[in-house]
């Protein structure tokens, strides 16, 4: 079975940086790991990177207001990004290089200052990323990267890579984010999306 790093109980656990610590959580080198349940900010780098592994599981997290990517991941073999926010961050949300395999799945891109998503050829050929929300505003950084190509919208990426048949361009519909409370409220167009 995996390593587990994860919240008990329903309490918050947050990791902050404090814009001084390099990378909130740094899994290079792990296989067979699942992090769940953390809100993950403020760090100089990336939220959460993942270098030469396998089996990587990532549920329930919020990265917020990094220096670099929100998730940052190359030559992982079976990453699974479940239920995230990525939002604020400034090189992007999610970054894959030679990443096979990949599933991506009710994850909300949300503000970040680079691509939503950014994937290299090798990732997106064994890539699965559906019922995941993107930046609505078109004045918002690109919805994703291929290789070098630029997808400005969410219709592009679908067109150009085939995945994300069910995943929305909306306003998530925050409680009250400017107070740090990201729950969704519930007329939220994600309620019920995965």
């Amino acid at each position: 079975s995996p390593i587990q790093f994860r919240r008990r109980g329903r309490d918050r656990v947050v990791l902050d940086g404090a814009g001084r610590l390099p990378v909130g959580i740094d899994l290079t080198g792990r296989s067979h790991v699942q992090v769940r349940g953390f809100m993950i900010c403020n760090f100089a780098g990336n939220g959460i990177q993942a270098v030469n592994g396998e089996a990587v599981r990532v549920e329930e997290v919020t990265v917020l207001d990094c220096g670099g990517a929100g998730v940052a991941v190359a030559r992982v073999r079976e990453l699974v990004l479940e239920r995230a926010l990525l939002r604020g961050n400034r090189a992007g949300g999610l970054h894959l290089e030679h990443t096979p395999g990949a599933m991506i799945t009710g994850t909300i891109f949300d503000r970040n200052g680079g691509p939503a998503l950014r994937c290299d050829a090798e990732s997106l050929a064994g890539l699965y990323s559906d019922r995941n929300a993107f930046p609505l505003d078109l004045a918002a950084p690109l919805a994703a990267m291929v290789a070098e190509r630029v997808c400005p919208t969410l219709a592009e990426w679908q067109a150009t890579s085939g995945q994300d048949a069910q995943s929305l361009a909306v306003d998530p519909g925050y409680r009250d984010a400017a107070a740090g409370d990201f729950a969704l409220r519930p007329d939220s167009p994600l309620i019920g999306r995965g």
